[in-house]
């Protein structure tokens, strides 16, 4: 089953390719903010960034970092994505929050371990993809990212109830299958926007309002038992 839902993520990667960040990708002409500057430098550094598969630019001299590989920066010269999927990074994600233009995190298919860093502060994320890694622990807190409109961290090893999801008006595809999760799906009422839950093969054992779940979700492989809705598409 796993080997068949990493196969998947790897197509799924394909597709993703062709999505673009929400940003014009432009040659930096200016320095980052210094703490910009140094949030990547960090990243890199507690990622194995001299491993990376690609790592072009990194470390380069102040002004280069928007020309950085998988580096995007907005034409006011703040990052708003990392594009570093499939990128043979490892270790722990350090705190992004000094990146405070960030839409695009996506950190997928690596070998990244530990917890996921806080979110607080990413108002601006659109899109976090970090599935299959080796990442344990609890989903941090989502409720203060409301332009949030995707996110993925199937295939790895986190813990823990699922986060409240309410308030995510923009939300539209949630996917933490095959972890560890438990307790109960939360409610998810005014997530208009929702589209596809997918919280398959992990411990959950309750669904608090079935009737606020979306048009496809899919429950298969928790304890949930007496309930209606285990998978619907």
């Amino acid at each position: 089953m796993r080997a068949a839902l990493i196969a998947g993520a790897f197509a799924g990667l394909a597709c993703s390719a062709h999505a673009q960040a929400p940003a014009t990708a432009v040659t930096a002409t200016s320095a980052l903010a210094r703490a910009e500057r140094q949030a990547l430098l960090t990243l890199y550094a507690r990622t194995a960034g001299p491993e990376w598969t690609v790592r072009t630019g990194w470390g380069g001299p102040a002004g280069t970092e928007c020309s950085w590989h998988g580096v995007r920066c907005d034409e006011q010269q703040h990052v708003v994505a990392l594009e570093l999927a499939n990128n043979g990074l490892r270790g722990r994600l350090p705190p992004l929050q000094a990146l405070s233009r960030l839409q695009v995190l996506r950190v997928s298919l690596n070998h990244l371990q530990g917890a996921l860093p806080p979110l607080a502060g990413l108002r601006e994320l659109r899109v976090l993809t970090a599935h299959n890694n080796l990442l344990t622990g609890a989903i941090p807190p989502l409720q203060a990212l409301p332009r949030l409109e995707r996110v993925i961290v199937a295939n790895n090893e986190l813990s823990g109830p699922l986060p409240p999801l309410r308030g995510l008006t923009q939300l539209r595809d949630f996917d933490a299958s095959n972890n560890r999760l438990s307790g109960i799906v939360p409610r998810l009422d005014g997530l208009d926007s929702l589209r596809r839950l997918d919280l398959s093969f992990n411990r959950l054992h309750g669904v608090a309002s079935p009737g606020s779940l979306p048009a496809s979700v899919d429950l298969e492989g928790n304890l949930i038992r007496g309930q209606a809705v285990v998978a619907r598409r």
